[in-house]
């Protein structure tokens, strides 16, 4: 039996150019690793290091460059010998900061930041692709021209994936697939009318605010077997 490992990773930390170091996603990306158990009950690993890949696994995302892969999760679909693997990705910018402005906030002649940021880029939305592993040599591969665009709205865009659908709510996080034995059902959650916390104090020279999220919902919708939208 081989299963199928995803995780993203983040490779740009603390870049933002205008502001305050951020702790959040900004460069992540999503790899996958299979493993296997074998008949003496050792756990085999694919995709090791090697002289050209110093690194393990396999990049599956983002499937826009430049974008911020994260959060994956898998699911196996036996009638393909196939596996489903959805995440949520967007554009990191110190355009998604909201409220953001430099001030002297206390009066001792000292210009501080006041800004707020999700921790995850607003235009978030929610990808998916195929990917299949060979059971000899655990190597992992993406099935061409397999990429879903899952919660974007018609007339969206990587940049506004709402586009004209305003039921199309984004940013979009925390994917997840099942498969019934004829179709997947992914699910999401969108997350929808940001409050902006009050002025916190930070680090000496600079204060920052929070932004809240006072309502989400989860979504879902329905694919066959090789991707295509039936819901």
């Amino acid at each position: 039996k081989h299963y199928l490992c995803v995780w993203h990773q983040d490779i740009v930390f603390n870049s933002s150019t205008t502001q305050p170091p951020h702790n959040w996603l900004n460069g992540s990306i999503i790899r996958a690793r299979a493993i296997r158990v074998n008949a003496g009950g050792a756990v085999e690993m694919g995709d090791p290091i090697t002289g050209s890949k110093p690194y393990v696994g396999v990049t599956l995302g983002p499937v826009t460059g430049g974008d911020a892969a994260f959060g994956p999760r898998t699911r196996y679909n036996p009638t393909m010998n196939e596996f489903l693997v959805v995440w949520s990705e967007g554009q990191w910018t110190d355009g998604t900061i909201f409220g953001s402005a430099t001030t002297d906030l206390d009066n001792n002649g000292i210009v501080e930041f006041s800004y707020a940021q999700d921790p995850y880029p607003s235009n978030s939305r929610i990808v998916g692709l195929r990917v299949t592993v060979d059971p000899l040599t655990l190597t992992v591969s993406k099935v061409p021209e397999s990429a879903i665009e899952v919660s974007m709205g018609a007339g969206g865009t990587t940049a506004n994936p709402s586009g004209a659908n305003n039921s199309a709510i984004h940013p979009s996080i925390l994917p997840d697939a099942s498969w019934d034995g004829n179709q997947y059902v992914i699910t999401w959650q969108t997350l929808e009318g940001p409050v902006i916390g009050p002025i916190e104090r930070a680090n000496p020279g600079y204060q920052y605010r929070h932004v809240f999220r006072s309502q989400g919902r989860a979504r879902y919708r329905l694919y066959g077997p090789t991707g295509s939208p039936l819901s």
